[in-house]
């Protein structure tokens, strides 16, 4: 019994083997695709946005950002606040300025109301001066060319006049003592006053001495005194003329308290200049469209923080991805899609690309893209810097050779197909191009009319049976 189990276990496994034998070799059903000669209709989609005239935005001065109030896509208005950098240390600069020139416009209003009372006082004393120099004189001839009688008369009305003046005066310096008392006039202006009325009594003390001894003493002795009041005259008219050196220094003062106010004045504005540059501003209306640097950040002349675009020279800027330039060209007619319009493309035309390949911004995976300059070639009302646009364009390929992408088996960086001669497939390297979805161009090795197989030609091997499925 044991035998017969052998014997049978044997003829089982012969049997597998021979039908494993005989399932090898036979053909592999496969489908397959003719080579042809067909024009390649090529195309790309990239993610583009508007772009104006740009500005690009630095601080004029280094500093750290304590804030800046937009974000990519804001809308904004010339001379709005964009960055704004510390500025606390120019503000207190600032404030000690305002401060010196308060106290440097005080100098200047009392340096002004010194000079002022000063000038006052001294033309008054002039005038005074000149006038008893005159009367004096007067007198001197009138004694000399007249009789006593006569002289003493005069004098006598002399006497009244100076009286009255006196009288006048002492009343304008008791007025000056209440208001310097409540505060209305400055104690120089009160000083003016007390010199005149101080000059007045002077004058009509000497008068009545003159009278008196006019009418004691003989008529020389009239001479002398109108002589000698004369020379008092002359004196005070000398003396009046040097307080114009007094003047003199008050005008000096003045002109230093100006001289401090201007450049305090100056301080102020070289400091709020100053101040002026710690606040990054839009120099037009527009739109943010890059935002580099953030609060906390420090920022320099060197650094860009922000880019404004315009209106002005409106255009496309698409993010070409770098397997998509064989398609794309300078001068490529495209189509622009607006997100408010799906369906309804505009035109436009690629009139640069950029020579520099670099990473796409923000992209999930490592993608290389080359950005395009599109000019758009209909109306602009519905672009507005920022606004993200689609762009896609399409070219058709020159009459070439071409297979279904599903035949081309790519390894190590060379190309191959199977080409199926009769009841057996053989590989060939190819020279492959371009590609548009399901076809693939062949530069070389391949001939129009030539079989290749399209079904998982991986699994084949070189010389393989092959049954071409119907």
């Amino acid at each position: 019994m044991r035998r017969i189990y052998i014997v049978l276990g044997v003829l089982l496994v012969g049997v597998i083997g021979a039908w494993m034998w005989m399932r090898d070799q036979r053909p592999t059903t496969v489908h397959v695709a003719k080579a042809e000669k067909a024009s390649l209709d090529l195309s790309f989609t990239a993610e583009a946005f508007v772009v104006g005239k740009t500005y690009d935005l630095t601080s004029e001065i280094a500093g750290r950002i304590t804030q800046i109030p937009v974000r990519e896509g804001d809308q904004v208005v010339a001379g709005q606040l964009l960055m704004q950098l510390d500025d606390a240390d120019a503000k207190i600069a600032l404030a000690g300025a305002d401060m010196a020139r308060s106290a440097a416009s005080a100098g200047v209003s009392e340096a002004l109301s010194g000079y002022q009372a000063a000038k006052i006082s001294t033309e008054s004393a002039k005038q005074r001066a000149g006038a008893l120099v005159q009367q004096a004189d007067a007198n001197l001839a009138r004694v000399n060319r007249g009789t006593r009688v006569e002289a003493i008369n005069q004098a006598k009305h002399e006497v009244e006049r100076l009286a009255a003046i006196e009288s006048e005066s002492r009343k304008r310096l008791a007025r000056s003592e209440m208001l310097l008392k409540e505060g209305a006039i400055a104690p120089a202006q009160r000083d003016s006053v007390k010199m005149e009325h101080d000059a007045a009594a002077a004058q009509v003390r000497a008068a009545r001495d003159a009278l008196r001894q006019m009418e004691n003493d003989p008529l020389p002795e009239e001479v002398k005194a109108a002589q000698a009041a004369l020379n008092v005259a002359k004196t005070d008219l000398a003396l009046s003329q040097r307080t114009e050196n007094e003047l003199n220094v008050r005008r000096a003062q003045v002109a230093s308290a100006e001289a401090r106010l201007k450049q305090a004045d100056a301080d102020i504005a070289r400091l709020r200049t100053q101040l002026s540059k710690y606040s990054v501003r839009a120099p037009v209306s527009g739109v943010v469209i890059r935002r580099y640097a953030e609060p906390g950040t420090l920022s320099s002349p060197l650094t860009v923080a922000l880019r404004v675009a315009t209106n002005e020279d409106l255009h496309i800027e698409a993010e070409i991805r770098s397997e998509d330039l064989d398609v794309a060209r300078e001068g490529m007619m495209v189509g622009i899609t607006l997100p408010s319009q799906p369906g309804t493309p505009l035109k436009g035309r690629i009139e640069r690309l950029s020579s520099i390949a670099e990473p796409k911004p923000d992209a999930t995976i490592r993608t290389r893209i080359v950005r395009a300059w599109i000019r758009i070639l209909e109306s602009k009302e519905r672009f507005v810097p920022g606004l993200e646009v689609d762009v896609h364009g399409e070219q058709k390929q020159p009459i070439a050779i071409s297979v279904p992408s599903d035949a081309v088996m790519v390894s190590g960086g060379a190309a191959s197909v199977f080409v199926v001669s009769g009841a057996k497939v053989s590989r060939r390297e190819v020279k492959i191009g371009r590609s548009a979805f399901d076809k693939v161009e062949v530069l070389q090795g391949l001939k129009a009319g030539d079989t290749v197989v399209v079904s998982e030609p991986q699994k084949l091997k070189d010389g393989q049976e092959v049954e071409v499925a119907s």
